[in-house]
């Protein structure tokens, strides 16, 4: 019974050479790599699949080097992020191409960000800023944006310093909102 299994121990059999046991690990935390490629790369549904079986397919390639600690799902999303940066790196596919086409904003002298994303009527017009970022930048501004972890988390996701992540959101924000005001 696989589902009674820890990751750990599916690792083991996955190292062995079990196709059930890949299938397992795939069920319990397929849809966590999918949605943070989808994240990484704004919606981009057919991008972020594509990462995501780049993932998987290092997984396998790569069972050896996982120590069984306890922690498969760090060591997943390690190679996840990993992989996403060296997807966009290697290619501009994760712009998104179908991007609406700008319209005219009007920018309030109090201008927040985050209200700002919410009320905004096209956000395709905020996407397409967001993905022209770079790639820090864009990155440690997503995970922020997502709300789901904290600076520290953020910093450890991203294996950068706490100091590093907060200057990042900060200019990611500021040149978010310039493009904005130049509309």
């Amino acid at each position: 019974m696989l589902f009674k299994q820890s990751d750990d121990e599916l690792m083991e059999d996955v190292k062995r050479g079990s196709k059930a046991a890949f299938s397992e690990l795939i069920d319990r935390h397929g849809s966590a790599v999918l949605g943070y490629c989808m994240r990484v790369y704004s919606g981009n549904t057919a991008t972020a699949e594509d990462t995501t079986q780049e993932v998987w397919m290092k997984v396998l390639e790569n069972n050896q080097s996982y120590k069984g600690s306890g922690h498969f799902k760090a060591w997943l999303m390690t190679i996840t992020r990993n992989t996403a940066f060296t997807e966009m790196k290697k290619s501009s596919r994760y712009q998104d191409e179908n991007s609406e086409e700008e319209g005219e904003i009007q920018i309030p002298d109090d201008f927040n960000l985050e209200e700002h994303m919410v009320e905004l009527e096209d956000l395709a017009l905020t996407k397409k800023h967001i993905d022209s970022l770079p790639d820090q930048q864009r990155m440690a501004l997503i995970l922020w944006l997502d709300g789901e972890d904290t600076y520290q988390g953020i910093a450890k996701q991203l294996n950068l310093s706490l100091a590093s992540v907060k200057s990042l959101i900060f200019r990611a924000r500021e040149n978010i909102k310039k493009k904005l005001e130049a509309v």
